[in-house]
């Protein structure tokens, strides 16, 4: 059978299924967004400029401290369950100083099987980690601006993260560890 040509992605696109979760997320919010009065935010077009913002060099940098941050144990190239633990519970916090410990070991099981996209076994690898980050910012931001997520994603990395303790490592690279 002859296969029909794919159209070449726009390289400033995610990934096909993280597209459709996005789009799909949009469709999801659409009624509530327009009754709150920020439909602008889910147009077509707003949607490809907010993921052209995952390029963007202040939110690139923002998203290497994160990962610098939540990957404590270098010996692999994955945010396994144990870091994720400890990350998803301090941001948990800090989004949120009243969630009940209950509340939060539901969210977290959620959370992780829909971030790890299948892939339990292996964890969440720096691609999968930056969508997460991302769509994360994308959520509790009120601008289309790379500068707010990218503060946004600083800002969260500066209050969950604590400087590591290796010597000759500058006071900016932080560690996300303990519970």
């Amino acid at each position: 059978t002859p296969t029909v040509p794919e159209e070449p992605r726009d390289p400033r696109l995610p990934s096909p299924s993280k597209l459709r979760r996005f789009r799909l997320d949009r469709t999801l919010m659409s009624a509530a967004v327009e009754a709150a009065g920020s439909a602008e935010f889910y147009t077509e077009e707003s949607l490809l400029h907010r993921l052209s913002l995952m390029k963007h060099p202040a939110v690139r940098v923002a998203l290497d401290k994160l990962w610098s941050a939540a990957n404590f144990d270098d010996s692999d190239a994955v945010i396994d369950k144990k870091e994720y633990l400890v990350m998803h519970r301090k941001l948990a916090l800090a989004l949120d100083p009243t969630v009940l410990p209950a509340e939060w070991e539901q969210a977290v099981q959620d959370d992780w099987l829909r971030d790890v996209d299948g892939m339990e076994e292996t964890g969440i690898d720096r691609e999968k980690f930056d969508w997460c980050w991302f769509e994360l910012a994308d959520l509790w931001t009120e601008s289309m601006e790379a500068e707010t997520y990218a503060n946004f994603l600083t800002d969260l990395q500066q209050v969950i993260a604590q400087p590591k303790k290796e010597q000759g490592v500058s006071a900016a690279e932080m560690a996300i560890e303990g519970a």
